[in-house]
């Protein structure tokens, strides 16, 4: 039997036939991209909405860490120390023996990321072991418009770490068990604890070699790891200036590499019997040429004791 041919009706009911389905699969397709979207923007929001919640957990795991480390004793000759950490003891814990596990604190500021010439804001948390080398300085830096990044440094263990993630979710870097970031990361533990003054002058893991009036060096040692910092104190005793050589950074391309820094402390402010800076200026040197890179001022500080 032979088909009739298609009619321009039929044709015309078939193309238009066509154009609703591919309509349709347009439409389905359209909503499925809407909802992957709004899923996303959900995603982010609350993600954002939570950061300063899982700071806290990550801050309290570090302090309920310390609760299991036992107090050094606190009957140290202070005779025995150079005469800027005689003077340090005298200014910044007024003469009296204090005992304390560590220090939280709110962290504002803005931060330059090696090899760029962008600040960028951050605000955080950061908590600062007095009994171990160990600290946690966790901030959410702001990269552009709404785009922002979970910035956790840590030591501890004997480990440094870094673990950064676009919006707490993608990850970016995540670093560990690298021994140019350990010594790195121990370094920055022994410039952190003028929060902490106690650790300054009774500490296991520090021993102090005098340089002048106004200056000692800190040898620190821990596990294996071992790092100096040279500290500045002014005449009333007070830590101004922490240097060291012990530091690397991470660029982009060409992987770690050693520099130097110096950080400045200013503006002390006594809380809860001690005297502690609250703002600081961090430079790294490059090659000879220093470059300013953190600016952070300190507030809410709480010392666990």
């Amino acid at each position: 039997m032979i088909k009739p041919a298609p009619t321009a009706a039929m044709n015309l009911r078939g193309q238009n036939s066509r154009k609703r389905s591919l309509k349709t699969i347009a439409f389905w397709v359209g909503m499925v991209i809407l909802f992957l979207l709004a899923l996303l923007i959900a995603l982010l929001a609350i993600s954002q909405w939570t950061l300063s919640d899982r700071m806290d957990s990550r801050i309290a795991a570090f302090v309920e860490a310390d609760k299991a480390v036992p107090r050094p004793n606190t009957d140290v000759d202070i005779a025995d120390l150079p005469a800027p950490l005689q003077r340090y003891w005298a200014t910044a814990l007024g003469g009296q023996t204090h005992a304390v596990r560590g220090v939280v604190m709110h962290v504002d500021g803005r931060l330059k990321l090696p090899g760029t010439d962008e600040w960028l804001p951050i605000t955080g948390q950061q908590y600062i072991s007095a009994l171990r080398p160990a600290f946690l300085w966790n901030i959410r830096a702001t990269i552009y418009g709404p785009l922002w990044v979970d910035v956790q440094d840590h030591y501890g263990d004997c480990t440094g770490h870094i673990n950064t993630k676009a919006f707490s979710l993608y990850p970016l870097l995540d670093e560990k068990n690298i021994p140019e970031l350990t010594i790195t990361q121990l370094s920055r533990w022994s410039g952190l604890i003028v929060m902490t003054p106690p650790a300054l002058i009774n500490n296991p893991y520090i021993t102090w070699h005098p340089v002048d009036d106004n200056s000692a060096i800190a040898v620190i040692e821990d596990c294996d790891i071992r790092t100096e910092h040279l500290f500045t104190f002014d005449d009333e005793g007070l830590v101004v200036r922490v240097e060291s050589a012990d530091r690397y950074e991470l660029y982009e391309g060409r992987g770690y590499e050693k520099i130097g820094s110096v950080m400045h402390r200013t503006e002390y402010r006594t809380i809860d019997g001690l005297s502690v800076p609250i703002k600081s200026s961090i430079i790294r040197i490059e090659d000879g040429v220093e470059i300013e890179f953190l600016n952070e001022i300190f507030t809410e500080l709480r010392f666990v004791r």
